[in-house]
């Protein structure tokens, strides 16, 4: 691999990240540039700097592209997804089937990674869309683990863990686990206010100005227990139409955080998964 290019291609999207960590702590919203400038940038400066044949780079730089467009532009839908979705399948497959290597195996990885974020997605396992789409940009973008030299990697991948356990998976896994720190503040609360372990009681002035989804809800003139719910501004309304002055919540997670941090750990260090597999 290319040092110079390694190294922004490590860089460039790990600064991404750190700024869209920001976004998504302050307002629980990233705008969508972030998920162009990690995929175009990953995937442009991962075919660069890797090896192999020329022709196959390209043809998985070019299914990345295709990916990235599909993914942010609303116009890509319905009907018109599946040729361009289509497309992208046929590019990595070519380029592995003209040059097979490292690079163009994690280039298959892409499109099968990228089908599971959205599938997540769609059944609520990435609840918002921002992490979806960060997920995404991060399967793009790091289709193999970057080679580089400034800090030796404490996790080196290995066939064949590095294609199942790839990059996106790695952050995933690391990402969840370091989420459970909330747990950390919002346990006792929750404890003290008898809602369980993961949501807690606030006045609905607060809540409608807080980073928290209800998770009750008016049914039949009853207050019921329900999963955390988008409809924020109905469902507090209609408690307080009912007389209620306080409502159970649980917080959002800003979850790009713990996928930033994450990011770090595996693309600097390593994929601390491949110590438990070599155990």
């Amino acid at each position: 691999m290319e040092g110079n290019l390694v190294i922004a291609w490590v860089i460039i999207p790990l600064a991404v990240m750190l700024s869209a960590a920001i976004h998504d702590a302050r307002s629980r919203e990233v705008p969508d540039w972030h998920w162009m400038a990690l995929g175009v940038s990953g995937a442009v400066l991962g075919a660069l700097s890797s090896d192999g044949f020329w022709g196959s780079r390209m043809l998985v730089a070019a299914g990345s592209l295709v990916l990235v467009a599909y993914m942010l532009d609303e116009r890509i839908s319905g009907v018109r997804a599946a040729p361009v979705a289509l497309s992208a399948v046929c590019m990595f497959v070519a380029a592995y089937a003209l040059s097979p290597s490292d690079y163009t195996i994690g280039g298959l990885t892409v499109p099968v990674m990228f089908l599971l974020f959205y599938l997540m997605y769609r059944a609520r396992l990435l609840r918002g869309g921002a992490d979806a789409k960060c997920m995404m940009s991060l399967a793009i973008a790091f289709p193999v683990y970057p080679e580089w030299g400034p800090v030796p990697l404490v996790w080196s991948p290995s066939s064949p863990e590095s294609v199942v356990l790839n990059p996106s998976v790695a952050i995933l896994v690391v990402g969840l686990l370091m989420s459970l720190a909330s747990l950390a503040w919002t346990v006792p609360r929750s404890l003290g206010d008898g809602c369980g372990l993961t949501s807690y009681r606030m006045p609905i002035a607060h809540a409608r100005t807080g980073f928290v989804w209800p998770v009750e809800r008016m049914e039949g003139g009853t207050r019921v227990r329900c999963g955390a719910s988008d409809d924020k501004d109905r469902i507090l309304d209609d408690l307080e139409d009912a007389g209620f002055s306080d409502v159970a919540v649980t917080p959002m997670i800003p979850f790009v955080v713990p996928l930033a941090a994450a990011a770090y750990l595996v693309l600097l260090l390593g994929n601390p998964l491949f110590a438990l597999v070599t155990v």
